[in-house]
């Protein structure tokens, strides 16, 4: 678990390990559009084919809808939220998925 005081994107030593692939775990505060706007800036720059990418995410929250609405050029997205989550919210995340 990383807890960050700060919007930052950081890069566990042992995922691949954990889970055969690579991850980066983005710590935001509040800055939602921003922050995954520079997350995907830095996912392009390090991956060849960016869009042939799975990303996922954790949130019921306006993060998660971000991530739905400005991920649509990836083929392999997800947004995983809590099962209290509001059914409204899901909907709304479920239209930009």
């Amino acid at each position: 678990m990383f807890l960050c005081s700060q919007p930052t994107s950081k890069k566990p030593a042992d995922s691949h390990a954990v889970c055969g692939c690579t991850v980066h775990v983005f710590c935001e505060g509040s800055y939602k559009v921003r922050g995954i706007l520079n997350q995907l800036r830095h996912f392009r720059r390090i991956h060849s084919t960016p869009t042939e990418q799975a990303l996922v995410t954790l949130s019921a929250g306006n993060y998660g809808k971000a991530f739905a609405y400005l991920t649509s050029e990836f083929r392999r997205r997800l947004v995983l939220m809590p099962t209290t989550a509001p059914d409204s919210r899901q909907s709304i995340i479920e239209v930009d998925l």
